[in-house]
């Protein structure tokens, strides 16, 4: 729920944009959902993590997890046109010194710490996808080497809600990943390939899944007041000289509480 202050801002703020821009702001907000999220694990390549953040808002999933373990996560808006501004998203930055550490570094420190060495910062993914179980969601790795028979058209979405892991281009899921999911999911293939690249892989199944939620009677959309809370995100971050406008209301009316 808003504070009063955060509703009267709003208001304010919408005196700075168009009824049209507002209305497809209402629009796209009524399609929105959390019930399935986008966790993407160490990426590389900005063009990769630009096509998702594209894909998820195109396709309605408002929250994007991007978690740095060893390359730092970049985006191109000359890919994502602009996209990211209307997503929840999430960056879980890389502890800064040392430079990059190789999944195969942190584990040969980790097994030498005895002999007096200082291990490298350890990954991110466990506390980040403990935070999503927390949250109710439940952990789908996938992954080209998947055992068991869940594809995206088949996954089970009524137990309830799921975050999909992607992981690193070229490796895929980490083992801490793999060790965290509760669902492995891969995509069919009848060619000599075993995987489409990262960004393919992503609109796939992220397209299926953001059908079925809406097709099978799942409670996708948002909650009341998170809506509320996203529509004032967005007027705040999109109205022109946005932070000249708050700056302004604050002096003429003074920040309430």
């Amino acid at each position: 729920m808003l504070t009063d202050y955060e509703t009267r801002l709003q208001a304010y703020m919408e005196g700075f944009i168009t009824p049209e821009r507002k209305e497809r702001m209402l629009q796209v907000l009524a399609q929105r959902t959390r019930y399935a999220v986008c966790v993407l694990e160490d990426l590389f390549d900005p063009r990769n993590g630009s096509a998702v953040i594209r894909h998820c808002d195109a396709l309605g999933i408002h929250e994007l997890h991007a978690i740095e373990n060893v390359h730092h996560f970049k985006s191109d808006t000359q890919v994502d046109l602009g996209t990211a501004q209307w997503l929840d998203m999430r960056v879980y930055r890389k502890p800064s010194g040392g430079g990059p550490v190789s999944v195969k570094a942190r584990r040969k420190a980790l097994q030498t710490a005895s002999g007096g060495r200082v291990p490298p910062p350890a990954s991110q993914t466990p506390a980040v996808l403990a935070s999503l179980k927390e949250r109710g969601y439940r952990i789908v790795a996938t992954s080209p080497h998947a055992d068991d028979d869940s594809l995206p058209e088949t996954l089970d979405l009524a137990s309830g809600p799921v975050a999909v892991v992607f992981g690193t281009e070229k490796h895929g899921i980490s083992e801490e990943a793999r060790e965290a999911a509760d669902i492995f999911m891969r995509i069919p293939m009848v060619g000599f390939v075993e995987s489409f690249n990262l960004s393919a892989s992503a609109a796939i199944v992220l397209h299926v899944l953001s059908r079925r939620i809406r097709e099978e009677g799942l409670p996708w959309r948002l909650e009341a007041d998170d809506a509320e809370r996203v529509l004032f995100e967005w007027v705040r971050r999109t109205a022109p000289h946005a932070e000249s406008l708050v700056q302004r209301f604050d002096k003429e009316n003074g920040k309430g509480s």
